[in-house]
């Protein structure tokens, strides 16, 4: 990750989330694309204070989410470089590469679900 704010956020993460995510930026990197991790890992405080904005945020409470665990993140484009600006529009090129290059490296994206998508989330759904 070229990106300092994201390193931090994704540190304490599962080893294998880390090094799916890395490779992800690795490939993106190859054509001057970069992104931020929004979110990662979450603790009980953060988990029941977003539940408790409603589904919209989230339906999850703690210890049900994949966030809990370290073992997803919430990410998105910069719209130039690896600072200022992200890139929100899930459906532009930048955005689209990211989530191919994602999935690639092994993890889930939270746009393909059926029930309640999660633009922004990528995760690792084995058990580790």
């Amino acid at each position: 990750m070229n990106d300092n704010i994201s390193n931090q956020r994704l540190a304490p993460c599962n080893p294998i989330v880390i090094a799916r995510v890395n490779a992800a930026a690795n490939l993106l990197a190859m054509n001057s694309i970069y992104f931020r991790i929004d979110e990662a890992l979450r603790n009980e405080a953060e988990q029941n204070a977003l539940f408790a904005k409603g589904p919209a945020f989230t339906r999850a409470r703690w210890l049900y989410s994949a966030h809990n665990f370290g073992m997803a993140v919430d990410c998105v484009p910069f719209l130039i470089g690896t600072t200022g600006a992200l890139d929100w529009n899930p459906k532009s090129d930048k955005f689209q590469m990211m989530v191919a290059a994602m999935k690639k490296s092994g993890l889930e994206w939270g746009g393909d679900w059926v029930h309640m998508q999660e633009i922004g989330r990528a995760s690792c759904r084995e058990r580790v």
